[in-house]
């Protein structure tokens, strides 16, 4: 299970899956078979992180937006009770 954690955290941290292989003692295909969904979540949040960086430059801004966080500032009023 401490394995499990350490690869885990690796991956999120950006080390590169060759390294952590050879770090662990595990086959890079075994790895990749075992932590695909975390290697699939950690493609995905680089892939976010270039379009910001793209999005920054494109319209020389400091900060994108974070249209998620925005979404849940959003005040909802209750309905009116119609008679």
């Amino acid at each position: 299970m401490t394995k499990h954690t350490v690869v885990t955290r690796l991956i999120e941290y950006g080390m590169n899956i060759y390294a952590i292989s050879k770090l662990v003692g595990t086959s890079r295909r075994v790895l990749e078979k075992t932590y695909a969904h975390i290697l699939d979540d950690f493609v995905e949040r680089e892939i976010e992180k270039t379009r910001e960086r793209r999005l920054k430059h494109q319209f020389n801004i400091t900060e994108v937006p974070d249209i998620k966080r925005a979404s849940s500032n959003i005040i909802t009023f209750p309905k009116r009770k119609t008679i």
